[in-house]
């Protein structure tokens, strides 16, 4: 909720972005020049959409808050820095906050709430704004001395007291340093040797969501998968859950396939980079430059798709039944999936045409665990899918793909974030401790292979009552 800014969108380089407007009765619409320069050159780095819509919210967010806050303090320097490493302790605690300050801020706006997960993604679209301000500021103040804009008392004060925010400077640790070491190359290596470093985050705790393993909440049950594509509201829907779930693509892929990347005969599906088309004029048939530039892409090691069964026979079953009953074949594009208006569906509103329909979906599908189903979105297919390959695809060398092979099926670009998915690992782990602890209790005798035999004999004996109470 804002109190001292609204955002407009506006277009640069055929770009959508958004603009920072003030509020108040004396300035309403006014644009803050510093932060439009900034999403500019943003656009000029070459940011794909999502980013720079989610920048611009965030950072519209913070100099809400930051412009409140400063109606409550003297600006000095010092206040200034407290006021800035305060935006944690509103982002995570709000009202239960211990500062006085974040608690009277929040009586105009309300604190959103969130973990420091979340905070920290706020703060990354804060910090480049931080550090490029001094040159943002000059470019502001040649916008002033040729006539391009009109100077605000107001504006210039917020600038002034936004250039007082300071990076704090921190040791690194060894540690840091050797991790560092293996992502540069050895000639680099040799002069990347600071023992210090300046941060605007260093007050927030870290993270590191790559080590956290993926449990059972952050992925669609695998028996219930294809019930969710039988409950979909629509034929449309019922063909993007099954592709997803056949191929594991990113939602935000799934929804930009093609009917160029649909073989029907030999039953395969290419997931396509969109600068890489030859002829991207005629696949884009239909876009502004604008919504051409909406168009999403993570990275994948190559444009093919492995289907998994049963999914990718359901894919193919429902968009017969797409085509026949829902498309329309005079929509203008060549997207596969759209609107009830023709409207290409990466286009439309996520949250209630795709997330909403989704989970209404899940709660018919998870009867008996409703507030689990409110917490799923579609990656929870995708979850799903790499979830299967890396403990359970049985083949020829044994179960289980290997993080490289994933990695080329995947698009995922650190091989940490696969190794969430390792569920086999943890079990031996907890095996080994098991048989330590058995052992030091009981003084048994057995070999490590009987105990793991009996232990896998005995989860075995959970899992068949698991399944059991499922079919019942």
């Amino acid at each position: 909720m804002s109190k001292n800014f609204f955002c407009t969108k506006s277009v640069y380089l055929g770009r959508e972005h958004y603009l920072l407007r003030y509020a108040d009765e004396e300035k309403f619409g006014q644009e803050f020049e510093p932060y439009s320069i900034h999403m500019r050159e943003e656009i000029k780095g070459g940011a794909p959409f999502r980013s720079i819509r989610s920048k611009g919210l965030n950072l519209g967010r913070f100099l809400d808050y930051f412009q409140e806050g400063l109606k409550h303090i003297d600006p000095t320097k010092t206040n200034v820095n407290t006021l800035y490493r305060d935006y944690h302790s509103y982002l995570t605690c709000g009202v239960y906050s211990n500062s006085s300050l974040v608690m009277k801020i929040c009586e105009s706006i309300p604190s959103p709430m969130v973990g420091t997960s979340s905070s920290r993604t706020y703060h990354a679209c804060i910090t480049p704004f931080l550090y490029d301000l001094e040159g943002t500021h000059q470019k502001y103040k040649d916008y002033l001395e040729n006539g391009l804009t009109i100077e605000q008392p107001e504006t210039s004060f917020l600038i002034e007291k936004l250039m007082l925010i300071t990076p704090h400077k921190t040791r690194i640790r060894s540690r840091e340093r050797a991790e560092r070491q293996k992502h540069i190359t050895p000639l680099s290596a040799a002069t990347n040797k600071p023992n210090n470093r300046t941060s605007f985050t260093s007050h927030i705790p870290e993270l590191n969501t790559l080590e956290e393993p993926i449990t059972e909440n952050q992925f669609f049950p695998l028996e219930s998968i294809t019930a969710l594509i039988h409950n979909a509201s629509c034929y449309r829907n019922s063909c993007l859950y099954a592709l997803i779930a056949a191929t594991g693509l990113r939602d935000c892929e799934a929804d930009q396939i093609l009917w160029e990347d649909l073989d029907l005969i030999a039953r395969e599906i290419l997931a396509v980079k969109p600068e890489s088309r030859k002829n991207g004029s005629v696949s884009y048939r239909g876009l502004t430059e604008v919504e051409k530039n909406k168009l999403e892409w993570k990275g994948r090691g190559t444009p093919l798709t492995m289907l998994l069964e049963p999914y990718g026979t359901l894919f193919f079953y429902y968009l017969e039944l797409y085509l026949r009953h829902e498309y329309i074949p005079t929509c203008g594009h060549n997207f596969v999936f759209h609107n009830k208006d023709g409207r290409p569906l990466f286009l439309c509103d996520y949250s209630t045409v795709i997330l909403h329909q989704f989970r209404t979906a899940s709660f018919k599908t998870l009867t008996d665990q409703s507030l689990f189903a409110k917490r799923l979105g579609l990656h929870s297919l995708r979850h799903s899918y790499i979830f299967f390959l890396k403990n359970y695809l049985e083949h020829t060398k044994g179960q289980g793909l290997s993080d490289h092979e994933l990695l080329m099926i995947t698009g995922h670009k650190d091989i940490r974030s696969l190794q969430r998915y390792a569920k086999i690992d943890r079990e031996l782990l907890f095996e080994k401790i098991s048989y330590a602890n058995n052992s030091r209790k009981h003084g048994d005798t057995k070999s490590s292979i009987e105990f793991q035999i009996k232990y896998l004999e005995e989860r075995l004996e959970i899992f068949k009552s698991k399944l059991k109470r499922t079919i019942i």
